[in-house]
Parts: structure tokens; sequence; C-alpha cells
């Protein structure tokens, strides 16, 4: 749960992006859209930068994790049994790929990719100055969600130690002291 809970916010933290960007690239848009680019055009390019960039980031991420993996394997070397069998799983660098391709389509889905008013007006309201300021509903109810899921995170991360510190006291329901353990292979 709390993994999804993590994965919310970074969702929300990347929509709230996405719209900053898209309100910074306003006049940039209005301009290929007078000299004559179509919007279906620029939503291909936005989609393919979008999904260039999710592919980037699904691949620094994969990176990222088995590098982890490898110093996390070299720790529990001598106290975890089987540690060098712990690898990444293909179903799950499956998954990332999934999420980091799909993100383009939902952005689009969800309105972050949408192109505003007429070229006319974006072009004489300047180059995209104030970007955060403004904005629509969703805009300024997006910081409120990545906020909110945040404190969410918080709070149930400190239930959770909390938890494990009581674990910790609760008799096991037998004597553990002077037990010998042997591990046979």
């Amino acid at each position: 749960a709390v993994a999804v809970l993590v994965l919310l916010i970074a969702c929300a933290n990347v929509a709230i992006l996405l719209d900053a960007r898209q309100i910074a690239r306003r006049h940039e848009q209005a301009v290929a859209q007078a000299i004559g680019a179509t919007r279906a055009r620029l939503y291909r390019v936005l989609l393919l930068e979008l999904g260039l960039l999710g592919l980037a980031g699904a691949a620094l991420g994969t990176a990222l994790a088995a590098l982890a993996l490898a110093g996390l394997k070299a720790l529990a070397e001598g106290s975890v049994p089987r540690a060098g069998e712990i690898d990444l799983d293909r179903g799950v660098l499956l998954f990332a790929l999934a999420i980091a391709l799909a993100t383009p389509v939902l952005a689009a889905l969800m309105g972050a990719l949408r192109l505003r008013g007429a070229p006319v007006e974006a072009m004489r309201s300047g180059g995209g100055k104030g970007a955060i300021a403004g904005g629509s509903r969703r805009a300024r109810a997006l910081p409120v969600l990545g906020v909110a899921l945040s404190s969410l995170g918080l709070i149930a991360a400190a239930a959770m130690a909390a938890s494990l510190v009581r674990i910790k006291d609760v008799e096991p329901g037998f004597a553990s002291a002077n037990v010998q353990a042997l591990q046979v292979f």
C-alpha cells in the first residue's frame, strides 16, 4: 500500500510538471500552429517526447535498481541464505516498461497535453510567463493532492514504525533463551 501511495505521489508530481511545461510552451506551440502545424501533429510530437522521456526514466530506474540490488546482495551475503539467487524479476521489469509507455497516453487522456486557446491569442500573451500562476482548477488541485498524499505516506510510515516497535516487545509464546539453531543444506 505504501509503494502504491509513493507511485501516486510520483504521478501527481509528474502531472504538475507536465501541466507547467505545457503552459510554458504555449507560445512555441502557437507559433507552430500559425505556420501550419496541425493539432494532431503537435500531439504526436508531444507524445513522442514524453514516450522517450518515459523510456529514459525506465532505463535509469532499472539501472539504479540493478546497482542497489547488487549492493544489497553484497551486504546480505553472509547473513541471508541464498542471497545470491535474488535477482530482478522479468515481470517487474515489464511492468515498469508498461508504466513508462502508458504515462504519455494517460497524460494526454487526462488533458495535461491540451493545446490551449487560439494561436493568435497565445502569441499575443507572450512566451509563457507565469506558467504556474492562474491555471485551471485541476492545475491548482494537483499540488494539494501531492501534499495530501505525502502527508498520508508519512502517517503510514510512522504507524508502521510504531507497530514494528510494538511487535518487538510481544512475547513469542515460547522460551527463546538458550536456543540452538542449525541449518542443513
